[in-house]
């Protein structure tokens, strides 16, 4: 894990309702090599904000997860809350989703992206939602040990 130690492809980094071509991105080389040899999994937040039934999101993030495994890439699972106005039911169900998928595909989990930085007017930008660079920097000091765990990992 040098220089490579991550390849980013943009599909939309927080909604994952939609179908996207996983399977495909993941047997196409990347960079160059064949085989990541990490992912940072960090999708399905506006699926969240959007009230998508946590049942397609779950779907969706077990396809990637499956397909991570069948490659034999060790994976780090990043969490999402939904926002409280969608109500506890919904809230639960969404959050539940992370943690059923972490447990089965026995990734590194780090429960709540935005951890220490949502609803916390100093380190978001003016919509409320998205972290500002303050923000940002809290949340990658925060993830930093999952992230370490995931290197661990992937070198046992």
């Amino acid at each position: 894990i040098e220089k490579e130690l991550a390849a980013g492809l943009l599909v939309d980094p927080f909604q994952i309702h939609f179908p996207i071509k996983i399977p495909y991105v993941l047997m196409t080389p990347v960079a160059s090599f064949d085989r990541p040899d990490v992912a940072i999994v960090a999708l399905g937040g506006n699926d969240g904000l959007r009230a998508i039934p946590p049942e397609a999101t779950h779907a969706n993030l077990d396809a990637i997860l499956r397909r991570l495994a069948e490659r034999k890439v060790p994976a780090l699972l990043v969490g999402m809350l939904a926002p409280p106005n969608l109500g506890a039911e919904y809230g639960e169900a969404f959050r539940g989703t992370f943690e059923r998928l972490s447990r089965a595909h026995d990734v590194v989990f780090y429960p709540f992206f935005l951890d220490g930085v949502a609803a916390e007017p100093a380190l978001n930008q003016p919509d409320g939602i998205h972290p500002n660079a303050r923000g940002v920097a809290v949340m990658v000091e925060r993830i930093l040990p999952a992230v370490e765990r995931l290197i661990e990992k992937a070198r046992s």
